[in-house]
């Protein structure tokens, strides 16, 4: 992955800071760079720069391969070494669209980056590089003539843009390796790097919900869709990065890895059951066993401190159009529908048409029914706040009685009526909304539950759609996440969102509008899958198409990080589709971001590709934090 810096040039540096020849792997080392902008780890990176204004008298251009630790980026170097009267080194922006948008350039600009886990060298150029087929092999063969793994270098490419340069040249021209290839290598994927300490637990097959403690470091043979609180997971087969799990796993700060074949690997087998400290690092883990007074001291730092008590607003009455809501609504219409009625505010950005039947319903729907006092003396007991086994059965049998009591007739009426005025042709979504989900700090991602029904449902269904999603307040997970959160339980109210469903979608995905690789590159980081996969769920080593945009430069191109497990690596969105989408996700930053208090500095959206022209749905916005070392 080739970034472009934007920040002032480095001093210059003392000798030696380049070379114009890797030799042995001595010089690689002395020379590499691990590079951290990865979605896996064990990456290593030299930057090379070619001077085209500079030759021996064999009419070779001057290639430098540069200290990659030293030098951020091709510009650095350049500035720092390059900029002579007669050829002078312009800003950043300029040198972005001088020499990596135009045929006439001063340099050949790239970098060579070994993935150690499958033993491969590869050449790489920055996504949106036009370079032409003929200076991309001239560049590839130069560089390889001067490189002790020359015979084993290949050409990867990252973006469209690459795939259609290739094409201008005949077949087998350059040796081409794909993220197919290069993937099914893997063997360690850092989601959420930190500390934590906890007690290892080994879980073959299925996750029992119930049997998760916030004390524990699970180590899974799979990925489960949803996770109660814990110190840290390690799976054993790869995380979609963006899914319900490892965005869960990033609100709480907690350590979430892969690493191949986990399960039977001897760091964690023989510490099965013992208290240890881990550490999911960039490139790597450690774990060992770990004191008592140690963790306990670790733990009283990482859980809130005070509690929060949820806005509450059971007076309002209206079933509110979407159009109609805006982002401090969280009180009546819950988060989720108060930041999508935000939004259908924002030019640009299609939402699904709908409207939100009030917390005011699911409060009245327990007081109808005589359950209120139910929760009440079940939160009041000792032994459901001791046992998860007891929260587990007893927060069933209240999901159960929710569900199958009877719904206000009217309200059925009236929910009916707006379903009529909404005019869906196509199917319903009926939508978790609640005043405890999709807060700065708290997102909630997957804690409640959805309803599909048909665009003219009857009674029956209306009611069942609306109960289950109340009763979906007390699923056990979003118990067990706002407990360790200290979120006022008896505060906690559900709306319910209607919208039409989207029916014609080619795609669906989730968005960051931050470059969790690197605080200094603003971008946007994209995944998408086919409508018939997820990247919200979990996964058996399925990829999904994944995307970086940087959104600082003049001329946005497309990074390709991955392609689709489900397509063999055939393309889901086009750079112009990638694009569209783009400049959505920054509208909707730059206007959620300065709303979000608390740190937060993005926006995790999700979103569907849909109709003939393959427009961007937003279906949901909420806020998000990317933490960066420094």
């Amino acid at each position: 992955m080739i970034l472009l810096a934007c920040g002032a040039h480095a001093a210059h540096p003392s000798p030696p800071d380049h070379a114009e020849a890797i030799a042995d792997a001595s010089a690689w080392e002395a020379l590499a760079s691990r590079l951290e902008a990865r979605t896996v780890a064990h990456v290593e990176e030299v930057k090379f720069v070619i001077d085209l204004s500079d030759r021996d008298a064999a009419g070779t251009p001057h290639v430098y391969f540069l200290d990659s630790n030293r030098y951020d980026s091709h510009y650095d170097f350049a500035r720092a070494h390059l900029d002579r009267a007669g050829g002078r080194i312009s800003g950043p922006m300029e040198f972005y669209v001088s020499e990596y948008r135009r045929p006439e350039r001063r340099f050949w600009l790239g970098s060579l980056v070994r993935y150690r886990d499958q033993d491969r060298f590869v050449l790489e150029i920055l996504a949106g590089d036009t370079m032409s087929g003929q200076a991309l092999g001239d560049c590839f063969a130069l560089v390889r003539s001067r490189v002790y793994f020359g015979d084993a270098l290949a050409f990867h490419p990252i973006s469209d843009q690459h795939e259609r340069t290739l094409a201008s040249l005949p077949a087998g021209a350059l040796p081409v390796v794909r993220d197919e290839t290069l993937h099914a290598g893997w063997s360690y994927e850092p989601l959420e790097r930190g500390m934590a300490y906890g007690y290892v637990r080994l879980v073959q097959g299925h996750l029992d919900p119930a049997s998760v403690r916030p004390n524990q470091i699970l180590v899974m043979e799979e990925v489960p869709d949803d996770v109660p609180v814990c110190a840290a997971m390690i799976t054993s087969r790869f995380q979609a990065p963006l899914a319900h799990i490892a965005l869960l796993s990033a609100n709480r700060g907690s350590p979430d890895a892969a690493v191949r074949d986990a399960i039977g690997d001897a760091r964690f087998t023989r510490l099965e059951g013992r208290l240890a400290r881990l550490v999911v690092g960039e490139t790597d883990l450690s774990i060992a066993e770990a004191p008592l007074a140690e963790a306990e001291a670790f733990w009283a730092g990482i859980r809130p401190s005070q509690p929060f008590s949820p806005r509450l607003d059971a007076d309002e009455a209206r079933l509110v159009s979407l159009r109609d809501l805006r982002i401090d609504d969280v009180d009546f219409a819950g988060a989720k529908a108060a930041n999508l009625g935000e939004a259908t505010q924002l030019p640009g950005v299609e939402v699904p048409a709908g409207f939100v039947v009030p917390v005011r319903y699911f409060v009245e729907h327990l007081a109808r029914n005589g359950i209120r006092p139910e929760i009440d003396a079940m939160l009041a007991d000792a032994s459901f706040a001791a046992d998860a086994g007891v929260r587990a059965t007893r927060l069933e049998a209240l999901r159960a009685r929710i569900a199958s009591a009877p719904v206000d007739p009217a309200l059925v009426t009236r929910v009916r009526t707006s379903i009529v005025a909404l005019g869906a042709s196509g199917r319903l979504r009926f939508r978790s909304s609640t005043n405890a989900e999709d807060l700065p700090g708290f997102n909630g991602a997957g804690l409640y539950s959805s309803a599909i029904a048909p665009h003219d449902p009857s009674d029956a269904e209306i009611a069942s759609a609306l109960a289950r999603i109340w009763s979906s307040v007390f699923n056990l997970g979003a118990h067990e996440e706002r407990e360790w959160y200290r979120i006022d339980h008896a505060r906690v109210a559900m709306a319910v969102l209607v919208q039409a469903s989207v029916d014609d979608g080619i795609a669906n995905g989730v968005a960051i509008t931050a470059n969790p690789f690197d605080e200094r590159r603003p971008a946007v980081l994209i995944d998408a899958q086919t409508m018939d996969g997820s990247v919200t769920g979990a996964g058996s080593d399925e990829v999904p198409e994944q995307f970086l945009v940087l959104t600082y430069l003049p001329e946005r191109e497309p990074e390709v990080l991955s392609r689709s497990s489900r397509t063999d690596g055939a393309p889901i969105l086009s750079d112009a589709e990638v694009l569209r989408l783009t400049d959505v996700l920054v509208t909707i930053h730059d206007h959620f971001e300065p709303h979000f208090p608390d740190g937060s500095n993005a926006v995790d959206v999700e979103f569907l590709i849909a109709g003939a022209d393959h427009h961007p749905v937003i279906v949901q916005a909420r806020p998000f934090t990317v933490t960066y070392s420094h």
